[in-house]
């Protein structure tokens, strides 16, 4: 049995979501081709990837939080009655 598949059985045998499995698959891959560097390429990646995805989202909250204020009727009025 290689590495990744024991790490993969302990994950399963922990109940962990696909997500973590995939993430470990992928560390240990990288940790066998490349040894350590490349354990470190791969979260550095992961690490970019969570920020520019929540950089996103908060572009898109603050979008919305965004709204036209608008003015109060009353002085809405009272400038028409100016002009007229």
């Amino acid at each position: 049995m290689d590495m990744r598949a024991l790490v993969e059985a302990e994950l399963r045998r922990r109940k962990a979501p696909r997500l973590a499995l995939d993430l470990w698959g992928e560390i240990i891959l990288n940790f066998v081709r490349e040894g350590p560097e490349g354990v470190t390429t791969v979260v550095q990646s992961k690490i970019r990837a969570v920020k520019r995805r929540a950089k996103k989202e908060e572009a898109e909250i603050k979008k919305v939080a965004k709204k036209p204020k608008k003015k109060p009727k009353a002085r809405l009025k009272r400038s028409r009655m100016v002009t007229n």
